[in-house]
């Protein structure tokens, strides 16, 4: 498969919508996909945005899903974030930024980085909150992120961990950003092995 089609497939341009980065529908369409395919106790792994649609579909039913590892999720809208998407609006502007977005997205690269950015930086967006959902979440948690995340704070490790109802480990990663898989991959294997281990 070709790499630009690795994170969005085929798919065909979708406007984003006025309801926020649709991580709730996006998380009941993978546990219908997980129910659908007979796949039951899977170990979900999802990263920022992608985090949040990981511990959402934990919330549907628990056979579905044994555990998950969230790394750089959001559940709330921080200054640190919108800071974050501000420096990477310029760095879009400014810098080879969507030419190395295009290797991985192709040419649905810049619609994309314009959806997210339109998102987070919305007056409208500022009180978007999936807090209460984690409550539902019984399965066990691992919570990975960077501690120099230039897209979040401590504060979003201690909700998810604070938040689930199931076992939480929660780890803040000395030195890293926001792609601790990218920035020390053996890191981040080893804390998933010693978690799935126990």
């Amino acid at each position: 498969m070709a790499r630009s089609a690795t994170r969005f497939g085929r798919s065909g341009h979708r406007q984003h919508p006025a309801d926020g980065l649709r991580v709730h529908e996006e998380a009941s369409i993978l546990a219908r996909v997980l129910d659908e395919a007979g796949i039951e106790g899977a170990v979900l792994f999802g990263h920022s945005d992608g985090g949040s649609i990981a511990l959402l579909a934990a919330a549907h039913p628990p056979r579905l899903v044994r555990a998950v590892v969230s790394e750089a999720a959001h559940v709330f809208v921080e200054e640190r974030t919108l800071e974050g998407v501000r420096a990477a609006q310029r760095a879009l502007r400014e810098s080879e930024l969507l030419a190395r977005l295009e290797k991985r997205h192709g040419a649905k690269a810049e619609a994309l980085a314009a959806a997210w950015i339109d998102t987070w930086l919305s007056p409208w967006f500022r009180g978007w909150n999936v807090e209460e959902d984690l409550r539902r979440i019984r399965c066990p948690v691992l919570v990975l992120q960077g501690e120099l995340d230039e897209y979040g704070t401590e504060a979003q490790v201690q909700a998810i961990a604070g938040g689930v109802s199931g076992p939480a480990r929660a780890l803040l990663l000395p030195g890293l950003r926001h792609t601790p898989h990218r920035e020390a991959p053996e890191v981040v294997l080893g804390a998933i092995a010693d978690f799935l281990a126990g």
